[in-house]
């Protein structure tokens, strides 16, 4: 074998290495976006069922089963909203439900959110990427402020919501970077117990 054959083993032992490497490289890509595709899917899984969750099981419930005469909403604010309502039509006396956000878990990092029901925690902690707010709203769609919402006569004007919420789930560290994938929502709900109170 002459220098001229040498030379051609060697550019092909690199260009086969050269290939090899591009091959291995390109399988991890494909191996971490697919990891971070099924992360989303899974997150956008998780967002929907805790919206759905909030509304079917919590917020739908606002005002149902109090006397016209009685403050619904105990307490809107920018995190927490406090109201009365019964969870199920026979129940004797309306429930008081608490949805809050607790402070920021180093552990999990994130902020973790609760639905208290009669001081007792019925879901979470769901952890959140960012803070959750509330925006309160009357019937001409006009937005409460947070100090206006302590005077029982504003809270009772309360007729919807605004949720604004993300949460998050890690993703597959790739090369010493990773963006935790996030969703975020933004929801309304309409009181409808609290219209039907004005009837």
């Amino acid at each position: 074998m002459g220098t001229t054959g040498m030379l051609e083993a060697i550019g092909a032992l690199i260009i086969g290495g050269i290939f090899m490497v591009m091959m291995f490289n390109a399988y991890h890509n494909v191996n971490v976006a697919a990891s971070n595709i099924t992360q989303q899917i899974s997150i956008n899984a998780i967002t929907e069922s805790v919206c759905s969750m909030l509304d079917s099981l919590y917020l739908s419930k606002v005002g149902a089963g109090v006397d016209s005469l009685t403050v619904a909403i105990t307490q809107a604010k920018k995190r927490k909203f406090k109201f009365l309502g019964k969870i199920n039509p026979t129940d004797p006396t309306p429930s008081e439900i608490y949805i809050y956000q607790g402070g920021y878990s180093s552990q999990y990092g994130g902020w973790p959110l609760r639905v208290k029901i009669d001081g007792s925690v019925d879901a979470g902690p769901f952890y959140m990427s960012s803070k959750i707010v509330f925006k309160y709203y009357d019937v001409n769609e006009s937005q409460k402020t947070y100090t206006d919402l302590l005077d029982a006569g504003v809270r009772d004007s309360v007729r919807s919501v605004r949720i604004d919420f993300e949460l998050f789930a890690d993703p597959v560290e790739f090369e010493g970077q990773k963006a935790e994938i996030k969703q975020r929502i933004i929801f309304w709900k309409y009181f409808k117990n609290l219209y039907l109170r004005e009837s």
